[in-house]
């Protein structure tokens, strides 16, 4: 091989350098904007209308009353998982739980959905 394809260009390290810059730019934005922060709560929705907000921090048991039926969402160690429901299937009680870090349990029988949301905004997690 000629020596001509073996040397870097310093087009190339040019380049190489502007899309690291690049690259570190998008992350300071998206960590200055708040993306990827951790959540302090829960939201609980029924019928796309808020039922309640619940803290992370705060070890509860919240029976969630709907038209219809009746979910027992439990909360501890910031952790948020159903623990009962009286729908047919009770899918909702075999879904990974919603932590700071995010997460959506929804039990479609009683219109319910629970997500994670930080301090800072409405926005849940997932949404940011």
């Amino acid at each position: 091989m000629s020596q001509n394809h073996l040397q870097i260009k310093r087009a190339d390290v040019v380049l190489a350098v502007l899309v690291l810059l690049a690259a570190a730019a998008l992350f300071l934005c998206g960590r200055l904007r708040g993306y990827g922060t951790s959540a302090d709560y829960v939201i609980v929705r029924v019928d796309d209308a808020e039922y309640g907000r619940y803290p992370l921090s705060q070890a509860t048991v919240v029976k969630i009353e709907t038209p219809y039926g009746t979910n027992e969402l439990t909360i501890q160690n910031g952790t948020a998982y159903v623990t009962d429901a009286n729908c047919s299937g009770g899918d909702c009680m075999h879904m990974s739980p919603v932590t700071a870090q995010g997460g959506t349990i929804i039990c479609l029988p009683h219109h319910v959905t629970i997500t994670s949301a930080s301090g800072n905004s409405g926005m849940d997690v997932l949404a940011q």
